[in-house]
């Protein structure tokens, strides 16, 4: 077959498998194209090739050309992926040049709203211009446009940002504007992407509260058959559906010149054969029954109900009310806000409400935790994850299959109970990681990008039925499935990936070699060794010749270099500077963008002392400690191994927390160690719920004082610290609790709450006094006087 004119760009980048029997020309692109002209393209600089993932090569048309300080430090392509962002403690952290935190999040922090109203084809920019012309400069960290179902000529906006406040005043800067079409609806916040897969809320209030109950007056011809059926009702003989009713005193109705009994407390649903069949007695049967029930009992009460709660504060919505048994009514009301719930639960706990008094409410906080995982990460960890619930005896656990994957939740009245379950899912989830024969997390280069290691670790995987993903942010390898495989699966990693290591090598290629190797080079290479043996690496900077075969093969084609003669190799002269911290010529440089040298110890060493200073800031010493430049963190993670680096930035994080006490807090729960934000004086949420131990945190006084107040919870304490300097004259009542004090007098005492009598010095406990002082001589020898009066006398 004839070659066409058309150059092939395979073998401009390298990797064409034809050689001379290619049906594309493998001529060099200036012959095979007319002169046109310089291409203007060629003078504006490839964004794609100052990141390194620029896949055209030679035929990209913009210029391939870094500046000089980028050149002097070339940063390594596996770590352009990397965001540097991180979640410690249950914060996101954002880190900048230097290692420094340059901004905290935290998830409860973010509010979302769902904008309803904008035209079909709005798009984020026009989203994002809107809040622009309302005045709104916060920071989105998530945004969705859906089509609104009502109609397909409008659609809406969900946004998340990390402000509180952003729900209430985006309503407030759509009236009187342009926009005053649109409706800002307050939506529950959606978690931002980087945070943790786990959220738990206790916004879920279960309420219960009794049923209404029905009247019924029962008719009879005479007084004494009224007066007989009457008190068989008051002493139980006589139940209606199982439960003892009360009966009035008989009365005679003007009217019909009947005799009548009132019956009260009747179920809400009884009816009057239910009434007709309690009466069991021939002669105690009724002349006529009327049932009276009270139908607006139940709307009035959800009514009150829903009142209530929602002076606490805002409730997104509040079930229908079901009946239980016939004798209870059950509802659930979501809050807005955790701390609301929580306070809406101890007001009904301690019955300050204004309730009617024949409504008897009662009231649980609902734990809930949900968790999310890829269908693919689910389906690996699926059997252990049941079988360790099954340990634990979890509370049944909800599986929702989403198009973006499995969504867990399970909810429980214990907060340590789902907390427990909780450790023990995200555990499981997170997978396990991948180690070297150091202990440390094991990472190759090559697994940063989607080449042949990749596929390596693929059929790792398929051969022992478990998944491996790398985490390229963190460099290591995490592994999902049957933890008896664990050990056989790392020892397998391990030693395929560092043997595929051993058999690669390098050359890093100037512009006249990997020229030479375009146009006849690699073809000759690939004639010799094989063509899986030598390929090109084009996207680097600079371009990489590799050798993936044996130490023979890569001293073939070294011979073959040298043959032919090419200046193809970029040799890395011995940098003859001195280290800026040891002063001595550099051992195994380090150079950095701003031009100074270390030695890589001694640069270790830099980066690993930033954080004993103030906020992380890790600066270059060169120039005599006159640079002073924060060094990039790429530079940082090229230089540094991966260990070394996520402990640089996990001390950074620590050192910024320790520095701001007054706007973080690490929650008290032992073992827990999440963060959390004080209250401020002009915020009326003083409630936390730590999404890690579920328990409930004081944002004031930071302690779990269990509903009471701070006064109320520092003079508990304040009693509770003179009960324990004056434990031999304070004691607990055995039977009810109560404290009693004994200042003087006998060893017998009597409870100021149950007034149950007791003994002091055994606190056995008596119904009457006699007995106290009978058990008193009998068991202790006396009454306590005596003992007291030897002991004045024997001080005297």
């Amino acid at each position: 077959m004839a070659a066409t004119s058309t150059p092939c760009i395979f073998f401009q980048q390298g990797r064409c498998r034809n050689g001379d029997i290619c049906r594309f020309s493998h001529a060099s692109p200036s012959a095979s194209l007319p002169h046109l002209g310089p291409d203007p393209r060629s003078q504006v600089v490839c964004k794609f090739y100052l990141q390194n993932i620029c896949k055209q090569g030679t035929n990209c048309p913009y210029r391939h050309e870094a500046s000089a300080s980028s050149a002097s430090a070339q940063v390594p392509t596996q770590h352009e992926n990397d965001t540097f962002v991180r979640v410690f403690r249950g914060a996101l952290v954002r880190y900048g040049d230097g290692a420094c935190v340059t901004n905290l999040s935290l998830p409860s922090e973010y509010s979302s709203v769902r904008l309803d109203g904008l035209a079909s084809n709005t798009t984020a920019a026009n989203v994002i211009s809107i809040l622009e012309d309302l005045g709104h400069d916060i920071e989105v960290d998530g945004l969705r446009i859906v089509t609104m179902p009502q109609s397909s000529s409008l659609c809406s906006a969900y946004i998340s940002t990390p402000d509180l406040e952003f729900s209430k005043t985006l309503s407030a800067s759509l009236i009187d504007t342009p926009h005053r079409n649109l409706k800002a609806v307050p939506v529950p916040p959606r978690l931002p992407p980087w945070a943790s897969t786990r959220r738990a809320r206790c916004n879920k209030l279960k309420l219960k509260w009794n049923s209404p109950r029905s009247e019924c007056r029962v008719f009879f011809e005479t007084y004494a058959a009224a007066l007989r059926v009457c008190g068989k009702f008051n002493s139980g003989k006589y139940k209606v559906l199982n439960s003892r009713i009360h009966c009035d005193e008989p009365l005679l109705d003007p009217y019909g010149g009947l005799f009548s009994v009132m019956l009260s407390g009747l179920p809400y649903r009884c009816s009057t054969e239910m009434v007709e069949d309690s009466i069991t007695a021939d002669y105690d049967a009724p002349l006529d029954i009327a049932v009276q029930r009270r139908s607006a009992w139940k709307r009035n009460t959800s009514t009150s109900i829903k009142t209530l709660l929602s002076s606490v504060g805002p409730i997104e919505h509040m079930t229908e009310p079901y009946q239980h048994e016939g004798r209870y009514w059950i509802a659930s009301a979501y809050f807005e806000q955790d701390c609301d719930a929580q306070e809406a639960a101890r007001i009904i706990e301690q019955g300050s409400h204004d309730l009617p008094y024949d409504v008897n409410l009662k009231a649980k906080l609902v734990y809930s935790l949900t968790f999310k995982a890829s269908k693919e990460v689910y389906h690996h960890v699926q059997q252990r994850l049941e079988g360790r619930l099954e340990e634990l005896d979890a509370p049944r656990v909800n599986v929702i299959s989403r198009e973006t994957g499995i969504v867990l939740s399970l909810d429980s009245w214990s907060p340590e109970e789902v907390a427990k379950c909780a450790n023990a899912i995200e555990d499981i989830i997170a997978g396990d990681v991948i180690k070297g024969k150091d202990g440390s997390p094991f990472w190759v280069p090559q697994l940063a990008c989607n080449g042949s290691t990749s596929k390596l670790l693929k059929e790792i995987q398929q051969r022992h039925g478990v998944l491996l993903l790398p985490n390229r942010s963190k460099r290591e390898v995490r592994c999902f499935g049957d933890v008896s495989k664990q050990m056989t699966v790392q020892e397998d990693v391990v030693q395929s990936l560092s043997e595929d290591m051993e058999r690669r090598h390098t050359i890093d290629l100037d512009d006249a070699g990997f020229s030479w190797l375009c146009r006849t080079g690699l073809g000759l290479l690939k004639s010799v060794v094989g063509d899986k043996v030598v390929s090109l690496n084009v996207t680097s900077n600079p371009k990489k010749l590799i050798i993936t075969g044996s130490d023979e093969e890569h001293c073939q084609v070294l011979a073959l270099l040298e043959i032919s003669n090419v200046s193809f190799a970029v040799k890395e002269a011995r940098s003859e500077e001195s280290c800026s911290i040891c002063f001595t010529p550099a051992d195994d440089p380090v150079v950095l963008g701003c031009g100074h040298t270390y030695c890589t110890e001694c640069f270790k060493g830099l980066c690993r002392n930033g954080t004993q200073r103030t906020d992380m800031s890790v600066t270059c010493t060169g120039a005599q400690d006159k640079c002073k430049n924060a060094i990039p963190l790429r530079e940082i993670q090229a230089h540094v191994d991966p260990s070394t680096f996520e402990q640089l930035l996990e001390s950074s994080f620590t050192t910024y927390i320790a520095r701001r006490p007054n706007q973080f807090h690490y929650c008290p729960t032992p073992d827990c160690g999440y963060i959390y934000r004080p209250a401020s004086a002009s915020e009326s949420s003083s409630w936390h719920m730590c999404p890690k131990c579920l328990q409930r945190i004081c944002r004031s006084c930071h302690a779990n004082h269990d509903g009471r107040r701070c006064d109320e919870h520092k003079a508990f304490q304040a009693f509770e610290a003179y009960k324990h300097e004056n434990r031999a004259h304070v004691k607990d009542c055995p039977k009810c609790k109560t404290t009693v004090e004994k200042i003087d007098g006998c060893n017998h005492m009597q409870c100021g709450g149950c007034n149950i009598h007791l003994c002091w010095v055994c606190l056995q406990t008596f119904e009457d006094s006699g007995k106290c002082y009978v058990h008193m001589t009998d068991d202790h020898g006396g009454i306590g006087i005596d003992d007291d009066e030897e002991e004045e006398e024997g001080d005297e």
